[in-house]
């Protein structure tokens, strides 16, 4: 493998950051108060749409299941479809944000998904429903980026940390709003038309993307995009090379097991299996795990801060979370307030994963730090194409009747016995993160 010069990297790299400077301030006049969080706002929506897009299974399950004559097995690997397009996606995806703008990529990053939920609502095979699926992660991949990207050109540099903090936050609220409200329509209306609603919501996002104007931005050439692919693959060899990047990347993977795989899809048939609650109650308490990790994200951000250490933080946080997934998974709970408030507080304690974009931003050389969060991002996401059918497959493994007997003592005991996943994860992030801590202070 080619040994590549971290200096020479730096020498283009600053290029384009001085470039990009001084766009900045040519266009900073242009800049409108109220406009620019009008259209950040937008912005934020899609993320928080492309979230709803994200836990859409997690609600029709036992829907799914029956549809397409799948187990749980079969509906991880489906919902874990979204995953592999999005990891993939994550490195690609700021070059071509830079190259075309934000506003025409998140216009036809809605297109995608809305074309994809469509495809996924109507599909009359599994094949057709794994496209939809493929589709609706293509275009939420654009998300998260596109949505900083129009933070950076429309709003004044000292309001980018407050908007990264409220774009975390409206996707949460982008899940609250798929658990509790598209479960009430699955109930009511039925699946179908649950996530054909969803892809109608993507043909307004897209119109609204449309009429909003296009702040101006650097053009590249032919020449130039060829360039930038060539340093794109030069930074990602880069931070390859680091350890703190790979450690960092797969405690935030474990950590994310929470959200990726209880949050997003198995949470609301578990609560439904196990503690016997209707399809919106289920719903509504994994919505609170949400609301929890909504309102820790920024708390941990503090704690990080005042105490001047991300791995205590992380540490205290990731025991503590440990030990309170052991207690919901042997407590039946005699209230629903119990159960909320537990979910609530396990959310919370969970949402201190944030601070491994915090760690990239400690460790790397300021030219790699978009590459290292790209890097680390992607390894995160990894996750959930891995930890979703790993516990379909698991609760198959003990039960083949799901779909004809949903509360049978054989599918309990299934699923819990699967859960059991997502503290053996916490376990094993608080190992690499003890590691990672260790190596840090020799460094």
């Amino acid at each position: 493998m080619q040994d590549y010069n971290v200096s020479d990297i730096k020498s283009v790299v600053d290029k384009s950051i001085a470039t990009e400077n001084s766009l900045f301030q040519s266009q900073a006049i242009a800049k409108h108060g109220t406009l620019g969080w009008v259209i950040f706002g937008i912005g934020a929506i899609f993320y928080s749409y492309e979230f709803l897009l994200r836990i859409l299974p997690s609600v029709m399950t036992t829907d799914l299941m029956q549809v397409h004559h799948i187990t749980t097995a079969g509906l991880g690997y489906l919902a874990a479809i979204y995953y592999v397009v999005y990891t993939a996606m994550q490195l690609p995806v700021g070059l071509l944000i830079d190259w075309y703008g934000p506003r025409r990529l998140l216009l036809l990053a809605s297109a995608i998904c809305a074309v994809g939920s469509f495809l996924f609502a109507s599909a009359s095979s599994l094949i057709l429903a794994g496209i939809g699926r493929f589709l609706i992660g293509f275009g939420s991949a654009f998300g998260f980026v596109g949505v900083l990207r129009l933070a950076s050109l429309w709003l004044p540099p000292r309001r980018f940390a407050l908007a990264t903090g409220l774009v975390t936050t409206l996707g949460m609220m982008g899940g609250v709003l798929g658990d509790v409200g598209l479960s009430h329509l699955v109930v009511t209306a039925g699946w179908h038309t649950a996530v054909m609603i969803s892809a109608w919501m993507g043909v307004v996002l897209m119109v609204v993307f449309f009429l909003i104007p296009e702040m101006r931005h650097h053009s590249f050439t032919a020449s130039e995009r060829g360039q930038q692919w060539q340093q794109l693959r030069q930074q990602t060899l880069a931070i390859l090379r680091m350890p703190v990047i790979w450690l960092n990347g797969l405690a935030g993977s474990l950590l994310y097991v929470p959200l990726s795989a209880f949050g997003e899809l198995w949470g609301v048939s578990y609560l439904q299996t196990v503690q016997s609650l209707t399809r919106v109650e289920a719903a509504l308490a994994v919505s609170w795990l949400m609301w929890g990790w909504a309102i820790g994200a920024p708390l941990a951000g503090w704690l990080a801060d005042r105490t001047g250490s991300r791995y205590r933080v992380l540490l205290v946080g990731s025991i503590l979370s440990l030990l309170f997934i052991l207690y919901i998974l042997h407590t039946h709970f005699a209230s629903n307030l119990g159960l909320f408030t537990a979910m609530l507080v396990f959310g919370v304690l969970c949402s201190g994963q944030i601070l491994m974009m915090v760690i990239v931003r400690d460790v790397c050389p300021h030219h790699l730090l978009a590459t290292g969060m790209a890097v680390t991002n992607m390894i995160i996401m990894a996750g959930g194409m891995v930890f979703q059918p790993l516990i379909g497959e698991l609760i198959k493994s003990h039960s083949a009747a799901l779909i004809n007997n949903a509360n049978s003592a054989g599918v309990v005991n299934g699923y819990i016995h699967a859960m059991y996943v997502i503290p053996a994860a916490i376990f094993l992030a608080i190992i690499v993160l003890f590691a990672q801590s260790r190596w840090a202070k020799r460094k």
